[in-house]
């Protein structure tokens, strides 16, 4: 996302001077440590990474100190007491949300994580993967418990999982330095090839959008799904699209390690808050929301959302959701 993160040191590829977009591109493909995928589908083609933290075991310097809280503690479903953990999935390769660092998952969102479990009693295991077509099935059969990564709420995800809000953010575009595209309106797009990671809800956003270029007697958006970020850059970069699309508080960081080889349209797409994500009824929903803003209250989010610049998108209050 954006600028330098206090007391966390970059990776030596994403140091290294990028030789155009391009040279960009292969660089954060081949840089994402444990993250790093060829570009093809399925378990194969994707590594995974995990991380755990005891709630004695603290993270990085932006939680530890984090302490149980009995009250909310007691909220936990007996089931989740009794085995003291919880099973939580997310990328491994979407900085600085999170990311693999010296083999360490690592990132704004695996803190959170880590906080909330230590306020709720709990050890969070915590597997990073870049198959995110694996999230929902994995929490619908019980191999994951939650998954704190940026879930943007639509409506077909309220069906399948409890959400509870931790942040906010729209859909944000990005274009090579070198491009005459500029994306003020969604319409901006019409006719594009727009680069998007699969089973990413801007694939139905952009999907949505097809409406308003039929309208205006435009070509459809061309959208090409790519299994990671990662990947969806490269084609930005290599010239196999034109425009990568993501949320837009992760733009800031792209730009930061591109050397400016990228340049942040001005387009900021339906904002809409973002969500943790557990498995449907298995009442983990209530006591995150009140760890979260527990966490909200005492000053720790705010400190890890800084930690990592990404302060802009903060919420004052966690819900679940529909808050209806």
């Amino acid at each position: 996302m954006k600028h330098e993160r206090a007391g966390r040191t970059r990776r030596s590829v994403r140091t290294a001077a990028a030789v155009g977009a391009a040279g960009l591109a292969l660089a954060l493909l081949s840089g994402c440590g444990g993250g790093g995928k060829s570009g093809g589908s399925g378990d194969a083609a994707s590594a995974s990474a995990a991380a755990s933290a005891s709630p004695a075991a603290g993270g990085t310097s932006a939680v530890a100190g984090v302490a149980e809280v009995p009250s909310i503690a007691a909220m936990v479903p007996a089931s989740f007491r009794k085995s003291g953990v919880i099973k939580d999935i997310t990328y491994n390769d979407a900085p600085p949300d999170e990311y693999v660092d010296g083999g360490d998952l690592v990132g704004w969102e695996v803190d959170l994580a880590k906080a909330t479990a230590q306020v709720l009693g709990l050890k969070v295991e915590i597997t990073g993967s870049g198959s995110f077509d694996s999230f929902i099935p994995g929490l619908q059969n019980h191999r994951y418990d939650v998954s704190f990564t940026s879930w943007v709420v639509t409506p077909e995800r309220e069906k399948v999982l409890d959400l509870v809000s931790m942040f906010q953010s729209g859909t944000g575009f990005a274009v090579p330095q070198s491009s005459t595209l500029k994306v003020s309106a969604i319409t901006d797009l019409c006719g594009a090839k727009v680069a998007v990671i699969q089973g990413s809800a801007f694939v139905e956003q952009l999907k949505a959008a097809d409406t308003k270029c039929t309208a205006a007697g435009k070509p459809a958006i061309q959208t090409s799904t790519f299994p990671s970020d990662a990947a969806a850059e490269l084609a930005v970069g290599s010239g196999r699209a034109q425009v990568y699309a993501t949320s837009s508080n992760q733009l800031p960081y792209l730009i930061e390690q591109s050397h400016k080889a990228f340049a942040i349209q001005p387009l900021d797409y339906l904002p809409t808050p973002i969500a943790v994500g557990t498995s449907k009824g298995n009442g983990l929903a209530k006591p995150i929301a009140a760890a979260l803003q527990h966490l909200m209250d005492d000053g720790t989010y705010d400190r890890v959302l800084k930690q990592y610049g990404v302060d802009s998108g903060r919420l004052t209050k966690a819900a679940v959701l529909p808050a209806g």
